[in-house]
Formats: structure tokens, sequence, C-alpha cells
């Protein structure tokens, strides 16, 4: 059986990879610089499961996604994203973990 905080960091490893799918798809397009549409649409499949998750769950996902966009130059999303990629169980860096905590402590009114 699967631990809270073991499926809660699965799930935002998740939401970043989702993420950098996108930037891997765009390889053969000019390098891109800035969030997208298609990030948040990403963003959201990959972090809520509409039907087994709670509205909490959607409201942490909507504050990551909106406080990365302001605090994470795109740039340095996309290196995180290859960061886990390549090893999903790494640790979150700070500026991530940051945002996930806040969010958490704002959302869930702590």
């Amino acid at each position: 059986m699967t631990d809270r905080p073991t499926r809660q960091r699965r799930r935002v490893v998740a939401i970043v990879v989702g993420l950098l799918t996108v930037v891997l798809g765009a390889c053969s397009e000019p390098i891109q610089t800035e969030y997208t549409a298609q990030e948040s649409e990403n963003f959201f499949a990959a972090c809520t499961v509409p039907v087994e998750d709670s509205i909490l769950q959607g409201r942490l996902c909507q504050c990551v996604f909106e406080r990365a966009q302001t605090q994470i130059t795109y740039e340095r999303f996309a290196e995180i994203d290859a960061a886990l990629v390549a090893d999903p169980l790494a640790d979150l860096p700070p500026e991530l973990t940051e945002i996930v905590a806040q969010c958490v402590i704002d959302e869930a009114d702590l």
C-alpha cells in the first residue's frame, strides 16, 4: 500500500513531467521561451483525475501552475522537467518545492 506522501510526491512529479511532454514536443520548432495554453492543458491533465480527485486537488494544481508561471522562468522549468524525466524519484528543486508547499498552505487554509 502506498502512503499518502509518496502518492502526493508522485503526483507532483507527474505534473512536472506533463509539462516536459510539451517542451519535448516542440523540439522541431523554434525554442520556446514562454508558457502556453498547451502547457496549461497538459499540466492539468497530469495533475488531476476529475472523477477521483477532490476540489482541493484541482485548486492545488491551479495554484502550482499559476505560481510556476510567475516565479519560475520557462527555461528553468524546462530544466526541472528534464531532470525529473531523467530521474522521476529525484528531489524537487527548492523553488518548486516552495511553490507546492505555499499552495498547500494557501489552498487548504492551513
